[in-house]
C-alpha cells in the first residue's frame, strides 16, 4: 500500500464535470487502486494529478466495484506507463524473489500510519 495524495478530474456522461482529491491504495508503473466517490465506468477518462509533484496524467479506469459506503474502489490505468509519475522506484521487470538480491537481509523500517486527507 502507497498513500499518495492526487487529484482525480472528469466527467460524467452528461458533460458534468468533477474533482476529487483522495489516497491511492496502491501505485503501480501503469496505473493505481483507489477508492473514488464519484460513480464512475470502466473506459472513461480521468485526469489524475499528483499532488506533491503537480505532475498530471491521463488514465482510464479498468475496473470499477460496487459503491460501499459512498466510495467505490477502482483501478485506473495510464494511457501511457509512467513509472516516475508516483516518484519511487519499482524492481526492474525481470525481478523475481528467487534471485540472489531478494535473499539479501534488510531492516526495513516502521509502516507508517495510514493518512485520510479531510475534504
Amino acid at each position: 500500500m502507497l498513500a499518495v495524495r492526487i487529484l482525480v478530474t472528469g466527467a460524467h456522461a452528461d458533460g458534468q464535470r468533477f474533482s476529487e482529491e483522495i489516497c491511492t491504495s496502491v501505485v503501480n508503473a501503469h496505473g493505481a487502486l483507489l477508492q473514488l466517490g464519484e460513480r464512475v465506468l470502466v473506459g472513461q477518462l480521468l485526469t489524475v494529478r499528483n499532488l506533491s509533484s503537480n505532475q498530471q496524467l491521463q488514465a482510464a479506469v479498468a475496473a470499477a466495484g460496487v459503491m460501499q459506503s459512498g466510495k467505490s474502489e477502482i483501478g485506473i490505468e495510464f494511457l501511457e506507463p509512467a513509472p516516475r509519475f508516483w516518484r519511487i522506484s519499482f524492481p526492474p521487470e525481470d525481478w523475481s524473489p528467487h534471485s540472489p538480491e531478494a535473499k539479501r537481509i534488510t531492516l526495513a523500517p516502521a509502516p507508517f500510519p495510514r493518512v485520510i486527507w479531510p475534504k
